[in-house]
């Protein structure tokens, strides 16, 4: 794992959370550009994050091409819900076995996948 903003209140519970994965760790397009933005004023912190990418430690998954319909869906039943959630949620339908790493305990939480599952979460205490 990457440290992208030292200063983030997450940040060493991150590195440590994507530390215990033994697997691929996924995302999608959408999420990465929001992460981007997020940290787009923090020295180079863009530049790792594709090094990440490039280097395989991160699939870019193209969540939304394809997807339009169960998004919209994910999307009017979570009025709030952002574009970057709702490619999360897709891709754990998509990826049964995974789980999600998140720091949004507080919406994850409510967010299901195939309509009435919860999501299995890996968050902060």
């Amino acid at each position: 794992p990457i440290c992208l903003d030292a200063n983030d209140q997450w940040n060493a519970w991150s590195i440590e959370a994507l530390r215990s994965v033994d697997d691929v760790l996924y995302t999608s397009e959408a999420v990465a550009a929001e992460v981007a933005f997020r940290v787009r004023h923090v020295n180079s912190a863009v530049s790792r994050l594709l090094r990440w990418v490039r280097e395989g430690g991160l699939l870019l998954t193209p969540a939304v091409t394809g997807q339009e319909e169960a998004l919209d869906d994910l999307l009017r039943k979570y009025p709030g819900m952002d574009l970057g959630d709702a490619t999360v949620v897709r891709l754990s339908e998509l990826l049964p076995h995974s789980k999600v790493i998140t720091t949004d305990r507080r919406h994850f939480q409510v967010y299901r996948r195939h309509r009435d599952q919860p999501i299995p979460l890996v968050c902060p205490p």
